[in-house]
């Protein structure tokens, strides 16, 4: 019969290592929850990035307007702000992307199908062509997961 123990150093101490790696001793370890202090909604308009050996980085941009500068000037400024980068290995990036695609597969059940209607920038205008072949070649492979689960 193991007993069971909370704290991982206390039960190396008291029992030796040998007796939970042989289970003699069970360790429990408990798993608490917190937000952090920097927490916030964003919803970004915008995810750039790429990839690197050992990792896939993404940014997330949003995009504001100035109520009070277009009343007072009759110009629109849209304000592009680079809200976070994110870091994932190639393990985490599937992870994401199966809880992406489970939540984007419940969400068409609900409300329909999502079309994606995108405008290009004059930064994206250059080679068009090839960015145009590559969204069409993810559009479909997205489809296809889609539509295989």
């Amino acid at each position: 019969m193991s007993d069971k123990v909370s704290d991982v150093n206390k039960a190396i101490e008291e029992h030796g290592i040998e007796a939970i790696a042989n289970e003699e001793v069970k360790v429990v370890v408990e798993r608490v929850g917190s937000r952090s202090e920097f927490y916030r909604v964003i919803t970004p308009d915008i995810f750039m990035g790429g990839m690197k050996e050992g990792f896939i980085e993404m940014i997330a941009v949003s995009s504001r307007t100035n109520a009070i500068e277009y009343f007072l000037s009759s110009k629109q400024k849209t304000e592009l702000i680079e809200e976070i980068n994110i870091k994932l290995s190639p393990q985490q990036a599937k992870k994401l992307t199966q809880w992406l695609l489970r939540n984007l597969i419940l969400y068409e059940k609900a409300f329909g199908k999502t079309t994606l209607i995108e405008e290009l920038t004059p930064e994206q205008l250059i080679n068009v062509e090839d960015r145009n072949t590559l969204q069409n070649e993810v559009n479909t492979k997205l489809d296809e997961l889609i539509s295989g689960i």
